[in-house]
């Protein structure tokens, strides 16, 4: 996959992430995709951005460190987004309030699962430094 086809499905995961974050917060309920839209998309936006898929600028800061690996990438947003739901168990009222659903988790692994399988399947090839540069 290019980076453009990155880029779009980064724009993508993102308009839906923010249409669903509109949604609820003006309490308009629409099935699933108020449901586990954000659960789904969130997640695999982050993967997208912090791996670089969607720009040919380096990596700095966390992204480097985070998005180093698919690997990498994908075991920790899926075990931070994991945290994030399975503490509404013990403080619903805390950090990141709310009732926790197992299905929240599911769209965790769904959404970062297809994005790291792209990634594996199809990776991107760098160019060689100086590559397409005239002189």
């Amino acid at each position: 996959m290019s980076r453009r086809s990155w880029n779009l499905i980064s724009w993508l995961l993102l308009v839906i992430w923010v249409t669903c974050g509109v949604l609820n917060m003006s309490h308009l309920r629409v099935a699933l995709l108020t449901s586990y839209g954000a659960d789904l998309t969130a997640p695999a936006w982050l993967y997208v951005t912090l791996r670089g898929l969607n720009t040919r600028r380096p990596r700095t800061g966390i992204g480097a460190l985070v998005g180093r690996t698919p690997e990498i990438a994908g075991s920790l947003i899926v075990l931070g987004s994991t945290a994030t739901e399975v503490s509404q168990l013990w403080w619903p009222h805390g950090l990141f309030p709310g009732i926790f659903d197992p299905l929240d988790i599911a769209a965790y692994f769904s959404g970062v699962g297809v994005c790291y399988a792209l990634d594996r399947a199809f990776p991107i090839e760098e160019s060689p430094p100086g590559a397409g540069l005239t002189g």
